[in-house]
């Protein structure tokens, strides 16, 4: 449930996406939960971006159907959606580099959702990439309390999201060393401590 409700507000953020082509930059934990969600709620396209392979094929195996390397995915969206590009994009990254390259993938009129925090200042075209597609921008933090909480239930009790593929590793509590070091390594999924 937590942190699947942050994953659940920002594909919530970006309005209905059935039948739509949704673009998720980043594919931690919360990135390949959200690829789920979009699933499952019947976007036409889930295309994830990452920069570890492992956190690709990830993504992949929770309902992504393009899974791509950050380094220029732009030219591989537009090329997926026909020259039109995303109509959804959803950075969980929280990379400028992902951040301007997801902004210019957007479809004109459509919406970009910042979930992921950058570690500074991000410097935007607002000009081509905002204004002039009339682009919708929204920030969201966390998660809402009971809103989410009650759609990430709903979603799992149906069957329709199953989060056992983000597990990435169970880790006893004196081991969080271990833990540490595989999230370190890039390795996908979330680890668990367990006490």
């Amino acid at each position: 449930m937590e942190p699947m409700g942050v994953a659940m507000h920002g594909v919530e953020a970006a309005g209905n996406v059935g039948g739509k082509e949704v673009l998720l930059l980043g594919s931690g934990p919360i990135g390949v939960m959200a690829a789920a969600i979009a699933a499952s709620r019947g976007a036409d396209q889930v295309i994830c971006t990452d920069l570890a392979p492992a956190k690709l094929e990830l993504a992949r195996k929770m309902g992504a159907t393009l899974a791509l390397p950050a380094e220029g995915a732009s030219d591989v969206v537009m090329e997926a959606t026909g020259g039109q590009g995303a109509d959804v994009v959803i950075d969980y990254s929280g990379s400028g580099h992902a951040i301007k390259d997801g902004l210019r993938a957007l479809k004109k009129g459509g919406t970009m959702v910042f979930v992921g925090l950058p570690s500074g200042p991000v410097s935007l075209d607002l000009t081509d990439n905002v204004i002039y597609k009339e682009a919708r921008l929204f920030g969201v933090t966390g998660r809402t309390m009971y809103g989410t909480w009650f759609e990430c239930q709903k979603a799992l009790e149906s069957g329709k999201v199953n989060l056992a593929p983000v597990v990435g590793g169970s880790y006893k509590l004196e081991d969080f060393e271990e833990a540490f070091a595989a999230i370190e390594r890039q390795e996908p999924g979330k680890m668990l401590l367990i006490p």
